[in-house]
C-alpha cells in the first residue's frame, strides 16, 4: 500500500536557513556576554584637543575614578571644578607623575612602581575608572627614561631611532596591562 504525504509543511527557505544561522551565532554572541557579565568593564582610549570634553566625558564614569596625571598643572582645572567628587571620594588624582626632569627622569619608573602596586594590591577592582592624563606626555616621559637608561647616550643629545623603539616597546606594554585591567 502506497502512502501518500499530505503534510503541507515545505523544506526550509534559504532566508529561512540564514535566520536559524543567524539565531544561533546571535545565542553564541549572548553566551560570550553572559561569562562576562560579572566585568562589566568599558576599556576607552579618549583622544581630543584640549577643551574638547574629555574631561567632562570622564566625569560621567563609573566612580571611584582614579586619574594618574603626567600633565604639569593639568590637575589645577580638575581641582578647581570638581573639589565636590575630590571631597567625597568620588575622584582621586595622583599628580606626582606631573614632575618630569629631562636631565633626571623619573615619572616613569615612578608610575611603574605605583602601577605594579596598586594592581597586586587589587586596588583596581574597586575602581570604577582608572585614568591617564595624558598618554602623549606619558609617552614623552617613556622616551626620556628611555634616553636616560641608555649607557653610550649623552642627555643633551637628540633621541635616535633606538630610543623610540624602545619607547614603542614599553608604551605597547603598558597598554596592554592597562587594557587588561578589571
Amino acid at each position: 500500500m502506497l502512502e501518500c504525504n499530505t503534510s503541507t509543511t515545505q523544506p526550509p527557505s534559504g532566508a529561512d536557513k540564514f535566520r536559524a544561522r543567524f539565531d544561533e551565532e546571535r545565542k553564541r554572541i549572548m553566551s560570550i556576554y553572559d561569562q562576562r557579565v560579572a566585568k562589566l568593564a568599558m576599556k576607552i582610549i579618549l583622544f581630543g584637543y584640549k577643551g574638547s570634553g574629555k574631561t567632562s566625558f570622564l566625569m560621567t564614569g563609573r566612580k571611584p575614578i582614579l586619574i594618574h596625571s603626567f600633565d604639569p598643572g593639568g590637575t589645577l582645572h580638575m581641582w578647581k571644578k570638581h573639589s565636590a567628587m575630590i571631597e567625597a571620594g568620588d575622584l582621586l588624582i595622583d599628580s606626582r607623575f606631573e614632575e618630569e626632569n629631562l636631565m633626571q627622569p623619573k615619572s616613569w619608573e615612578l608610575w611603574v612602581r605605583e602601577y605594579e602596586r596598586l594592581e597586586a594590591s587589587k586596588f583596581f577592582d574597586g575602581i570604577g575608572t582608572y585614568a591617564i592624563d595624558t598618554l602623549t606626555l606619558m609617552g614623552d616621559n617613556v622616551l626620556n627614561w628611555c634616553k636616560d637608561k641608555d649607557p653610550k647616550y649623552d642627555n643633551d643629545k637628540v633621541p635616535d631611532r633606538r630610543h623610540y623603539h624602545r619607547q614603542a616597546f614599553y608604551k605597547a606594554g603598558m597598554m596592554k596591562r592597562l587594557t587588561s585591567l578589571p
